[in-house]
């Protein structure tokens, strides 16, 4: 008898064989046995359902007037759907701010022509019937040049801006805006050497200086070796200071023919011209074209420097004040009825007396001469910065900007507020010209305006009450 004469008893010896090994493996496991049945197929398995959102975002503010774009396609997620094709997906927003528009694709672009401090709008996207929505807020700004920081000297500024370049507008008749020119600006312009890493400025009489990735570099003119290159040569783009190798600047103040720096650990530098009574602080009357040591004591922490045309003061890390220079002494002497301080400024340009100001913790302003006592300023509370120009003393307030005339003593009637800022948080001041930041970093300035003071793109001028926007 053949096998294939008896089929079914073959398929009898193959199921009895199976089920044999089947019975051993048992004995140590599960087993399942599937079984076909003629006629009838796997139920199929419920695909995945697809969902579509949006992932939230932080948008670049825009500004009013100038061309805007961002990409919306990049937040879209769709998941349960193995044939993704996110070209397929559509995109619409509702409530964006004027100017703007938004492509099926998800591309945001226009200009934005009115100034919000932040418009919420939705984006929806849809894709294969199934749609997501997030809700998204951008914040448009005026037209105007941002700074973190500003030093305002005799008619000229330098700033700090978000990227951490330098620019300078102004007076340029000694190179003190950097540019490798002469010429006067009336607009904030760039210095090639300085795009990045710059973290603080401070300009002096007619010179600049910068701190870039905790080294300086200063510009302008160097009659008395305030740019502390070495060789006392006036400069029109910046060149690095010498004798501040290895160190870290933290902090820098300029005056009219002399500049000093604090280095981390508080300890401070100053170059430049010494004077009878040296306004280095080194206890030596010799002029310093490469920065020199101030000679403060033994625990003495340096946070904060002002500088006149004849003396420097700093501030120490316990709210106490030391100065050295004219009318003090060659090295730094402690200024009797201060304490508490939280701020000093100096006035560093030609023709003011030499004033130095000083902010309590408790927002009060003391000002004084290198030769006078301490006088408070009266009609002064909630104070948090004070600097000089040569005609202007001004505060930052919980109430504005406070200003009156630095040739004379204040009293509470002779004060005036600075009108139009938003939210000052910093002030500046030349010859005869305010300058001031807000919180957005917006900087407006008014005063005399005829060598580009304003930054307003014309040689005009403004009320020092009312600043106009400085313009990028």
């Amino acid at each position: 008898m053949t096998r294939s004469s008896y089929p079914a008893f073959g398929a009898k010896l193959v199921l009895a064989a199976a089920f044999s090994v089947c019975a051993v493996a048992s004995q140590a496991a599960d087993f399942y046995v599937v079984v076909p049945i003629k006629g009838k197929t796997a139920a199929a398995v419920p695909a995945a359902p697809i969902n579509v959102s949006l992932q939230s975002a932080t948008l670049p503010a825009g500004k009013v007037g100038r061309a805007y774009s961002y990409d919306f396609a990049q937040h879209i997620l769709v998941t349960g759907d193995p044939a993704l094709d996110l070209s397929q997906a559509q995109l619409t927003a509702t409530g964006l701010p004027a100017g703007l528009s938004l492509s099926a694709a998800g591309l945001l672009t226009g200009s934005p022509t009115v100034k919000t401090s932040g418009t919420s709008f939705e984006v929806s996207a849809a894709y294969k019937s199934k749609t997501g929505a997030q809700t998204y807020t951008v914040q448009v700004r005026d037209v105007g040049f941002e700074a973190l920081t500003l030093s305002s000297a005799s008619s000229s500024t330098c700033a700090v801006t978000p990227a951490g370049a330098v620019l300078c507008w102004g007076y340029n008749s000694t190179g003190q805006l950097g540019d490798g020119t002469l010429i006067n600006r009336s607009l904030p312009t760039a210095i090639p050497s300085l795009v990045s890493g710059a973290t603080a400025v401070a300009s002096g009489g007619s010179h600049s200086c910068a701190i870039v990735s905790g080294a300086v570099s200063c510009w302008g003119n160097d009659t008395y070796g305030q740019l502390g290159n070495g060789a006392a040569f006036s400069t029109l783009t910046p060149t690095p200071v010498q004798g501040l190798t290895g160190l870290q600047v933290v902090a820098l103040s300029a005056g009219l023919g002399h500049t000093c720096a604090i280095v981390t650990g508080g300890s401070a530098y100053c170059w430049g011209v010494a004077g009878s009574t040296s306004r280095l602080g080194d206890g030596t009357t010799s002029d310093r074209p490469t920065a020199a040591r101030v000679s403060l004591a033994v625990g003495d922490v340096a946070v904060k420097l002002a500088t006149t045309q004849v003396s420097s003061c700093a501030l120490l890390a316990d709210g106490s004040v030391k100065c050295w220079g004219t009318n003090y002494s060659s090295t730094p002497m402690a200024v009797p009825g201060l304490a508490n301080i939280v701020d000093i400024a100096g006035s560093p340009t030609s023709g003011s007396t030499p004033y130095t100001c000083a902010v309590s913790s408790d927002g009060r302003v003391f000002c004084w001469t290198s030769s006078a006592g301490i006088v408070e300023v009266p009609g002064i509370s909630g104070a948090s910065q004070v600097v000089l120009g040569n005609n202007y003393t001004c505060a930052v307030t919980t109430g504005g900007v406070k200003c009156w005339a630095t040739s004379g003593s204040a009293t509470a009637a002779s004060l005036f507020t600075i009108a139009g800022v938003t939210s000052p948080v910093q002030v500046s001041a030349g010859s005869s010209f305010v300058c001031v930041r807000q919180q957005d970093n917006l900087v407006r300035c008014g005063g005399t305006g005829t060598s580009g003071q304003l930054g307003q793109g014309s040689m005009t001028s403004a009320p020092v009450g009312t600043p106009v926007q400085v313009l990028e």
